[in-house]
């Protein structure tokens, strides 16, 4: 079970917004695809700051996300219930372990993303590699701010 109060204002922020694309799109659950592209268009976030530095550019990885999230199933009529899909959850887990392997209190956005990157959800991985992005070039642009 995932302890949300593990989570960082802005994870917890990019969760939400996540399960609110999901809505919009009407797809039945929230998957890795929606928490990133969340992240990259995160108002004052990280995360589009840190791809910019590792050699990415965010705008063009958030349009391979919005094409992917064409791509997932919707649901017709009725009011659409969104669950976290068991690929988020698995993102969530592998996060909190990053996290905790690099001696961080919460779970920060940059976690999520460098948790995807090293390949807890393979399809977001190969977006953001398809842009040049990898998890060696985000890991220095991330150790690069925090000043290590």
């Amino acid at each position: 079970m995932i302890n949300m109060e593990k989570f960082t204002q802005k994870s917890q922020e990019g969760l939400q917004a996540a399960v609110q694309l999901a809505e919009e799109r009407r797809n039945p659950s929230a998957e890795p695809e929606h928490l990133m592209l969340a992240l990259l268009n995160q108002e004052d976030g990280l995360i589009p700051s840190l791809v910019s530095s590792s050699g990415g550019r965010p705008t063009s990885i958030g349009k391979s996300f919005e094409r992917r999230l064409g791509q997932l199933p919707v649901v017709s009529g009725g009011e659409v219930r969104v669950t976290l899909s068991s690929s988020l959850a698995k993102v969530l887990a592998a996060a909190e372990k990053l996290a905790k392997s690099m001696d961080d209190s919460f779970v920060s956005t940059e976690h999520l993303v460098l948790a995807v990157l090293n390949g807890a959800h393979v399809e977001s991985q190969k977006l953001f590699e398809s842009d040049g992005l990898n998890s060696n070039l985000f890991m220095e642009a991330l150790k690069a701010m925090r000043g290590q």
